[in-house]
């Protein structure tokens, strides 16, 4: 096979990973890319599949021996398992919330009995900034309201006050 071809693979595999650390970079500077609400699967979890992939797919095309060819197959499909159990148990799909002329996107988390909301607002067509997190879990939970321009968010804890903690989020 043409080598060029053979890196021309990996270095798309490299881009997927590279594109997977922005991603992070992103995220922990307090924003998300609203492409995010188009699948449950979040866009850092998607590139580092499609990295693999190509990795794999790298990979295998380099392998001389059968035998190293099946195990390629073999660690491609486990990891591609382990990207699926880990997405279906732990991510929900982001909602889009309009109220008032503000865009929020509300992205869920979860794993078994405990997880939060995070809130973002739109910044743009591409970003969303970081606003608060509300607790969703067996002993709390939290709602959301927009008020005068702020997001409003209440936090209940079973057989705790009724009414609970609040916070409040300038959107502009």
């Amino acid at each position: 096979m043409n080598p060029m071809k053979k890196h021309g693979i990996l270095i798309v595999s490299i881009a997927f990973f590279m594109m997977t650390a922005l991603t992070f970079l992103i995220e922990s500077r307090g924003f998300i890319l609203t492409i995010e609400r188009w699948t449950p699967i979040p866009m850092k979890l998607w590139l580092f599949a499609l990295g693999g992939l190509f990795l794999a797919i790298h990979l295998f095309m380099i392998a001389k021996r059968k035998l190293l060819r099946i195990g390629v197959v073999v660690l491609a499909l486990l990891g591609l398992y382990v990207v699926a159990v880990y997405a279906m148990m732990s991510y929900e799909p982001v909602r889009v919330v309009r109220e008032e002329g503000f865009t929020l996107y509300v992205v869920e988390h979860r794993f078994l009995f405990d997880g939060d909301d995070r809130y973002y607002a739109q910044e743009n067509p591409l970003f969303a900034r970081y606003l608060g997190t509300g607790c969703q879990s067996e002993d709390c939970s939290s709602i959301h309201s927009i008020e005068d321009g702020m997001l409003v968010i209440r936090e209940f804890y079973y057989g705790g006050p009724e009414a609970g903690e609040e916070t409040r989020v300038p959107l502009a």
